[in-house]
């Protein structure tokens, strides 16, 4: 874990236990909204609506003020129950029933989590409806449903790798 600032302090917040004040050093971080304003310039404004709101609610899960759109929802402080908090509020506050907790862990990186949202949210339906082949569903879902258990498996030992090095 990278710290996205470092701060000097003459001296700690304290409270009036003489313990320190967590509270006032949220506060001293300041908002700077910059790195996520410069990426939605480059977006377009249905996808700068996703990612900023997605955005939004990893802010109020993870309690961490900028996110960039590269930046990893695990390597910023997240975990598996704040992972099941925020895909919770993605699907209520975005309207994608069909996101699924498995999708937060898949695309951890908020942009590509942003795109997994646009796909589900009626973009990948009209695909799916004008290459339907009716006579080979059930395997290709099989099929598709194999090749992601296995790439799971694989992003979850390079994330262990990571957190081990």
């Amino acid at each position: 874990m990278v710290p996205s600032a470092l701060i000097q302090l003459s001296n700690m917040p304290l409270t009036p236990n003489r313990k320190i004040n967590r509270n006032a050093l949220f506060d001293l971080g300041g908002s700077n909204s910059q790195s996520f304003d410069d990426t939605a310039a480059a977006l377009s404004d249905d996808d700068a609506n996703i990612e900023g709101s997605i955005s939004a609610i990893w802010r109020s899960v993870l309690g961490v003020r900028n996110f960039s759109a590269s930046d990893n929802f695990f390597d910023v402080g997240g975990h598996s129950l704040l992972a099941v908090q925020a895909h919770r509020e993605i699907r209520e506050k975005l309207s994608v029933p069909k996101l699924s907790i498995t999708d937060i862990f898949r695309s951890p990186v908020l942009r590509d989590l942003s795109n997994r949202v646009a796909e589900l949210s009626g973009k990948q339906d009209d695909a799916k409806s004008s290459t339907g082949n009716q006579g080979s569903g059930p395997l290709n879902e099989a099929e598709e449903k194999s090749e992601l258990r296995s790439s799971a498996i694989e992003r979850r030992r390079a994330m262990r790798a990571r957190r081990k090095v």
